[in-house]
């Protein structure tokens, strides 16, 4: 089949894509039409048969495959299929990336599950139920024991044991990478999806980040509430009560006993230095950020914001001045950079080794699901 050929298309699967991702046919369009002499229209488009050229250019936008489109199998929307029409708001307006890579770790979700029913294998919620009602802070710390929370010098050490530990509990955590290089970039941080799975976004040279939003949707987990969002440890006004439960949860979740230091100070200020240097302890014996800290005490309000604003901004250049380091070191044309991978959670391996055993999958599905090369694959059974 050559790229000019006429195929024959299910219309259905890609008017079901422009609802999944919430695009009207204008947005469609002028995406499709972007960097072309030649603007096509709705009956050049919403055909059922079109030039495989087209279809492929469709598809750059959507990153479905193409058999996607010619797969003639019903589409069926309902609460079940994704989380796009089980909420309909968010916490925060999503862009593009961020609905697809919502789309490609719920498919790879779905496709988990279904692995696991063909395998004989069930999994139990194994993690304490809470609310809103809860106290966040007591949650955290019960949570905490139930993880068998310790510190890790450093931050992808401590951020690997998490994703572990949850994996103990039934929950999956992926990380998905953007590279520097890629033109459109997703605009959320992390997502839960009910109700096993959650998601974060690496922060390569930011890990207190990451790690700040893996509590935080954890804490979505141990509510059940799904979300999809850009997650901040700072000071941010119109949260939601569920938002602010989820922050306090991830900072006392990631402070463990440090916290307690916070109790016994009674406020920030000039007068004190702004508790520098206690302030910088903490950060440096937990996996916490000054900032998240300080963010803290406004909420407590041990500080005020016009405080906060001004210790804000010496933390933020500091942090522009070692993104701007990192930044060039990747460029230095002397360094050779790996490319980046992500952290592979047990649960998900274990997932993969029960599917393969049983028949399930083969070989070539366990090593493109897992991103592992052939010749690697022992290291993962």
């Amino acid at each position: 089949m050559t790229k000019d050929s006429i195929v024959e298309i299910n219309l259905e699967r890609l008017n079901y894509l422009l609802r999944l991702f919430n695009l009207s046919e204008e947005e469609f369009l002028s995406m499709l039409n972007r960097g072309h002499k030649r603007a096509l229209n709705h009956e050049d488009v919403f055909t059922n048969e079109m030039p495989m050229a087209l279809l492929k250019r469709i598809d750059k936008i959507f990153n479905k495959g193409i058999y996607y489109y010619i797969d003639f199998t019903p589409v069926v929307q309902d609460n079940h299929t994704s989380i796009f029409f089980r909420k309909q708001s968010f916490n925060g307006q999503l862009n593009l990336e961020a609905r697809k890579m919502v789309d490609k770790f719920e498919t790879l979700k779905n496709t988990l599950d279904t692995y696991n029913a063909l395998a004989d294998v069930s999994f139990e919620r194994l993690l304490p139920s809470y609310t809103v009602k809860d106290n966040p802070r007591e949650t955290a710390h019960a949570i905490s024991e139930l993880l068998k929370m310790r510190n890790h010098k450093d931050e992808k050490d401590h951020l690997k044991f998490m994703i572990n530990q949850l994996a103990k509990l039934n929950i999956y955590v992926f990380e998905y990478i953007e590279t520097a290089n890629k033109k459109e970039k997703s605009n959320v941080e992390g997502f839960f999806i009910s109700p096993n799975v959650i998601v974060v976004k690496r922060q390569q040279g930011r890990l207190k980040r990451e790690l700040f939003t893996l509590a935080h949707e954890l804490g979505h987990c141990v509510i059940n509430v799904e979300e999809v969002e850009n997650v901040s440890d700072e000071l941010s006004s119109g949260l939601s009560e569920i938002e602010k439960w989820c922050n306090d949860f991830a900072f006392y979740l990631l402070m463990g006993d440090e916290a307690v230091k916070l109790d016994g100070l009674k406020y920030a200020n000039s007068n004190n230095d702004y508790a520098h240097d206690m302030i910088k302890d903490m950060a440096e014996a937990t996996h916490v950020s000054m900032l998240a800290i300080y963010t803290r005490l406004v909420i407590e309000k041990k500080m005020t914001q016009d405080d906060y604003a001004l210790v804000r901004g010496g933390i933020m250049a500091n942090v522009r001045r070692a993104e701007e380091k990192r930044k060039q070191e990747a460029t230095d044309g002397n360094s050779v950079m790996s490319s980046p991978r992500p952290i592979i959670s047990n649960l998900f391996r274990d997932t993969m080794q029960c599917a393969l055993y049983r028949g399930v999958i083969d070989e070539a599905t366990f090593c493109q699901q897992l991103n592992v090369k052939p010749e690697r694959m022992e290291a993962y059974l």
